[in-house]
C-alpha cells in the first residue's frame, strides 16, 4: 500500500483480532513487527488514542465510528494529512474526510458522500469514564439494585435491621439506595457519588418510587477524605459496589467506614478482583478497571480492617455472571465479596429482642431460624406489593381501584431503559425473541402509545373507560385472594388485553406485572419465599388441581404463624396460548414451588367467550380469555360477585369489537368474478405497489373488516383473494383511471385504520419485521 520504504501501523483494542491479522499477513510473505523499511506494525491499543509512538502519518484510516473526531488522531497526522472516519450516532453515520491544515493543528472535514450512509461498529473508549456523560442518558447500570445487595438482605444469618439507616457509597444512579428504601424500608438512605447527573437521577427515582422523603444525596470526591458533614453521621448498612479506587485512597475510605458504623452495623461490598487481568487476556476483553491497582483482592479488603474492630463475615474471590445494564454484560467476571459487621452491642442482642421491637402482633416465633427468614421474607415482599407512586386524584378512572390506577401512572411515568438479549432476573437467556427482548418491546410499546395518545387505563386511543368501568374498591390489607398477573410483554396496552379489566375489591387483591418491567423479578422472588401450600399457577396443566381441590388444600399449620396469615396467591401468566406457555418455560416460574391450578373441564367446554368471539368469529366456544378464567377461578373459590363484575366487564369489551367489526359492510363481495379481466388487472396492480405505505403494527383492514393473526401477515393480506374482492364490490358505482388508482385508494382506506394499531404491535414491527 505505501510500498518499500513505506510505513504501515495497524491497532486495535481487541487482542485477538491483532494476532489474527498478524498470522494472516505473514501467511501473505509480509513482514510484521520487524525493524526496518517496508514492515507492518500491529499494536494491541486504544484507537480513541492511536499510536502516538510512530507519528506523524501521511494517512489514517479509522474502522470504527465515533460520535465526534478524535482530537488524538487528529494531532498524529503530518501537515497536510488525510483521515477517513465514519461519525454519527449508532445508526446513523457518514464516512468524513479530515484533512488537518499545513500550518497549524486545525482541521477541516466533509462528508465524502453525503448521500450513501455507512453503518460501522463504534470505537472503544478506553479511557477514564466521565460518570456524568454516562449517566445522562438511560440507567448505565440498570434500575435492579446489586445481586450480591439483594442476596445479603434475603440471608437471615446476617440479620439487616429494619427501619434502619443505610449509606451507598459511588451509588451512581440510585438503584441500590432506592432498593434498602423501598424493600427494606430504610428510614434514612443516604447515596454518595462523585456524579451530580447520577446524584440528579436518584433522586428522580426516588421520587418514581415514592420514597423520596427517605432518600438523600451527597456529591462527594471519594478519593479525598470525608467531609465533616458526613464523618459527623452513623449507619446501621454501608455499601459498596465495583466502586474503583487508588490503595491509599480505598485503605483511607475503609478505616472511614468503621468508624461510621453503629455497633452491630454491616458493611458489603463487591468490587472486581484480580483475577479479572486473566479473564481479559483469556476472552481477548476490556472489562472493569483498566489500572491494575484498582483490582481489589479478599486479603486487601480485610487488611484495611483492623480485627478488633469489625468481625469479618464473608472474604472470597469467585468468577461469575454479571449483567447489570448496559455497562456490565460480562458472562465471566472475576469479583471479590466482602462483608464484615461492627463489634458492639447491637440494638437488639438476640431474636427475642428482635420480635419485640416489632410489637406484639409479630410475636409467637421464639429464636426459630426458619421463622425469622420467612417473617423477613414476608415483610419485604409487602413492602414490593406498594404502589410505586401516588397518582394525582384526577388521574385516578372512574369505578376503578387505585392499585391499576398507581401501577398503570408508574409505568407511565417511568423511564425503561432497553436490555435486550440479557437476563433481568425473572427471564434467563431465553430461546423466544420475544421474551428475550421484553424490555425493548416495553420501552417501544410505551413510546408508541404516548405518541398515539393511547389512554394508559382502556389501552384504547378513543378512551373506552366510560364503557369498561369495572366495579373496584381498595382491598383490605388482609385480601383472602391475591391475584399476581404476570402479563407478557406483548400483552401490555393491548386494547384487546383482558388483564386490565381485573381490578381489587375488598377481599380480592389484584397485582399486575409485566416482564420487562422494573420490580417484576424481586416481586415474584418474594411471593416464591410465601408458604407453598397457599401458592398456585393458574395454567391448565393435565397434573393441575381445581378450585375445590384447591380450598380443601389450603390448611392452617399453627406452628407457623407466618403461613397461617399468609393469603391464597393465584400467578395468573397473561397471553396466548403460546405465549403462556413460553412463560411458563422460560421465566422462573419454572422453579416457583407452586401448584398447577385449572378450571374444571365441563366449565371451560360450556363456556363461549365473547370476547374470543368478536375478534374471531365462530373462535369463541370452548376457550377462555386470560380475566375470564380468572373469573371462573374467583367463584369456584366462591367469590361470585367479583367474578360476575369480571364478565360483565368482557361483555362490554366485545361489544367494542364487535361494532368495530360491523361497521365494515361490503355488499356482494363474495359474487366478484375472480377469472374476470376486472379481477386480474388489481391483483396486477397490487403485485406492483405493494409493499405499500401502510401504517406499521396495523392488525386490523378498515377495508373489508379482516383481523390478522399478527401485523406481519397484513401485506399478504392486501393482495390475498378476500380484500382484492372487496375492494371491486365496495368500488361499483365509482370511476377510477386505472386498476393501480383504484388500489391506491383502497390503500387510503387501509391507513385509516391506524387507530386499531396497538402499540405492541408496533414495537413487534420495529423490532423484528
Amino acid at each position: 500500500m505505501v510500498g518499500l520504504s513505506g510505513k504501515v501501523v495497524g491497532i486495535d483494542v481487541v487482542r485477538s483480532l491483532v494476532d489474527l491479522a498478524k498470522q494472516n499477513l505473514e501467511g501473505d510473505g509480509i513482514r510484521v513487527d520487524e525493524e526496518g523499511e517496508g514492515s507492518v506494525l500491529l499494536e494491541w491499543t486504544d484507537g480513541w488514542k492511536g499510536c502516538p509512538a510512530h507519528c506523524p502519518y501521511d494517512a489514517i484510516h479509522v474502522g470504527a465510528s465515533s460520535s465526534s473526531i478524535p482530537q488524538d488522531l487528529v494531532d498524529q497526522l503530518a501537515p497536510g494529512g488525510l483521515m477517513t472516519i465514519p461519525i454519527g450516532t449508532r445508526n446513523k453515520q457518514h464516512l468524513m474526510l479530515v484533512t488537518k491544515s499545513a500550518r497549524d493543528s486545525s482541521f477541516t472535514a466533509i462528508e465524502i458522500d453525503p448521500d450513501e450512509p455507512v453503518r460501522f461498529v463504534p470505537l472503544v473508549d478506553t479511557s477514564l469514564v466521565d460518570y456524568d456523560k454516562r449517566y445522562k442518558k438511560g440507567w448505565a447500570y440498570g434500575k435492579k439494585p446489586n445481586d450480591f445487595l439483594v442476596e445479603c438482605t434475603n440471608d437471615p444469618e446476617l440479620r439487616l435491621q429494619k427501619r434502619a439507616t443505610a449509606l451507598s457509597l459511588g451509588e451512581g444512579q440510585g438503584r441500590n439506595i432506592v432498593y434498602l428504601a423501598k424493600s427494606l424500608n430504610y428510614e434514612t438512605c443516604v447515596a454518595v457519588d462523585s456524579s451530580a447527573v447520577g446524584l440528579k437521577k436518584t433522586k428522580t427515582f426516588a421520587s418514581h418510587k415514592a420514597v423520596s422523603d427517605r432518600v438523600e444525596t451527597l456529591q462527594i470526591d471519594l478519593t479525598a477524605s470525608l467531609p465533616g458533614t458526613l464523618s459527623s453521621r452513623s449507619f446501621d448498612l454501608i455499601v459498596s459496589f465495583f466502586l474503583a479506587l487508588p490503595p491509599t485512597a480505598r485503605r483511607n475510605l475503609n478505616k472511614s467506614v468503621a468508624s461510621l458504623l453503629n455497633p452491630g452495623g454491616l458493611y458489603i461490598v463487591e468490587c472486581f478482583s484480580p483475577n479479572q487481568e486473566q479473564i481479559n487476556k483469556k476472552n481477548s476483553t476490556r472489562n472493569g478497571p483498566r489500572d491494575s491497582e484498582l483490582l481489589v483482592g479478599a486479603q486487601d479488603l480485610a487488611s484495611d480492617f483492623d480485627s478488633e474492630d469489625v468481625e469479618i463475615l464473608v472474604a472470597e474471590e469467585q468468577v461469575r455472571e454479571l449483567f447489570e445494564g448496559q455497562f456490565h454484560r460480562m458472562k465471566e467476571a472475576a469479583v471479590t465479596r466482602f462483608v464484615c459487621r461492627k463489634r458492639g452491642k447491637t440494638a437488639w442482642t438476640d431474636f427475642g429482642d428482635y420480635m419485640e421491637s416489632l410489637g406484639e402482633p409479630m410475636k409467637g416465633g421464639g429464636n426459630n431460624a426458619n421463622f425469622e427468614a420467612m417473617l423477613e421474607a414476608a415483610l419485604a415482599a409487602e413492602a414490593a406489593a406498594g404502589p410505586a407512586v401516588e397518582p394525582a386524584a384526577s388521574q385516578i378512572p372512574l369505578n376503578s381501584d387505585e392499585n391499576f390506577a398507581q401501577w398503570v401512572n408508574s409505568i407511565f411515568s417511568d423511564e425503561i431503559t432497553p436490555t435486550r438479549g440479557e437476563s433481568n432476573g425473572i427471564l434467563p437467556i431465553s430461546t423466544d425473541m420475544y421474551l428475550k427482548s421484553s424490555s425493548e418491546i416495553l420501552s417501544l410499546s410505551l413510546e408508541t402509545a404516548r405518541k398515539f395518545q393511547t389512554c394508559p387505563y382502556c389501552w384504547f386511543c378513543e378512551c373506552k373507560c366510560d364503557r369498561l368501568a369495572v366495579s373496584g374498591k381498595s382491598t383490605r390489607n388482609d385480601p383472602e385472594i391475591n391475584v399476581v398477573l404476570l402479563i407478557h410483554p406483548t400483552e401490555f396496552l393491548r386494547g384487546s388485553s383482558t388483564c386490565k379489566l381485573l381490578r381489587s375489591s375488598e377481599n380480592v387483591r389484584v397485582e399486575h406485572l409485566v416482564l420487562g418491567m422494573e420490580g417484576t423479578a424481586e416481586r415474584l422472588n418474594a411471593i416464591a419465599l410465601l408458604p407453598p401450600s397457599s401458592r398456585f399457577i393458574l395454567y391448565p396443566s393435565e397434573d393441575g388441581v381445581t378450585t375445590d381441590t384447591a380450598k380443601s388444600s389450603i390448611q392452617c399449620d399453627h406452628s407457623d404463624p407466618l403461613a397461617c396469615k399468609a393469603p391464597t396467591t393465584i400467578i395468573v401468566p397473561d397471553g396466548s396460548w403460546k405465549m403462556t406457555e413460553k412463560i411458563i418455560a422460560e421465566t422462573s416460574l419454572a422453579n416457583v414451588k407452586a401448584q398447577m391450578l385449572k378450571i374444571e373441564e365441563s366449565v371451560v367446554s360450556g363456556h363461549t367467550s365473547p370476547l374470543i368471539e368478536a375478534l374471531n368469529t365462530t373462535s369463541g366456544s370452548g376457550r377462555l380469555s386470560t380475566a375470564e378464567a380468572v373469573a371462573f377461578c374467583l367463584k369456584g373459590f366462591g367469590f361470585g360477585e367479583h367474578a360476575n363484575s369480571i364478565f360483565a366487564g368482557v361483555e362490554r369489551l366485545s361489544e367494542i369489537f364487535e361494532e368495530r367489526k360491523g361497521s365494515v359492510k361490503v355488499e356482494g363481495a363474495g359474487n366478484v368474478d375472480c377469472d374476470g379481466e376486472t379481477f386480474k388487472e388489481l391483483q396486477e396492480a397490487a403485485s406492483k405497489l405493494l409493499p405499500a405505505d401502510v401504517p406499521t403494527g396495523l392488525r386490523w383492514c378498515s377495508v373489508c373488516g379482516a383481523a390478522m393473526a399478527s401485523s406481519k401477515r397484513m401485506h399478504v393480506h392486501l393482495s390475498g383473494k378476500r380484500h382484492l374482492q372487496c375492494v371491486l364490490a365496495a368500488s361499483k358505482g365509482a370511476k377510477y383511471a386505472s386498476a393501480a388508482e383504484l388500489f391506491s385508494k383502497s390503500i387510503e382506506k387501509v391507513k385509516e385504520g391506524n387507530v386499531w394499531s396497538d402499540a405492541p404491535d408496533v414495537a413487534i414491527s420495529l423490532l423484528f419485521d
